[in-house]
């Protein structure tokens, strides 16, 4: 894994404001991706205080969701809006969104059907 490097300028507005702005809000103020904040912040130990942890969604971010959600994995829907996993199959919930038939046929054909040929 790449380590993450910040500016000492970047570094310590992460540490003076992770735990009272949203992630996107950081992320933008110091040019760098919300996932690379997230990521930054765990390795220094950083905590969200839980009422900034609510998740504002843009218009764009929602758009964005309900357009890909169907075909994309999880982990490529976290990682575009730079929200967690958990909380992007919540608003999915929330949203009524679902997998397509497509997305659900090939991640049982990852799953099953290539041990399936390796067998014998």
């Amino acid at each position: 894994m790449n380590k993450i490097t910040l500016t000492e300028e970047q570094e310590r507005f992460l540490r003076e404001n992770y735990e009272k702005m949203p992630l996107d809000d950081i992320a933008a103020e110091i040019c760098v991706s919300a996932p690379t904040v997230r990521m930054k912040a765990i390795a220094l130990g950083l905590k969200k205080n839980a009422e900034v942890r609510k998740c504002k969604w843009t218009k764009e971010q929602l758009a964005w969701l309900r357009k890909n959600y169907p075909n994309k994995t999880l982990s490529d829907c976290a990682q575009h809006i730079g929200y967690s996993v958990p909380t992007i199959q919540k608003k999915a919930l929330e949203l009524g969104l679902k997998k397509s038939k497509d997305y659900s046929i090939k991640k049982f054909y990852r799953r099953y059907v290539k041990d399936y040929k390796n067998v014998g």
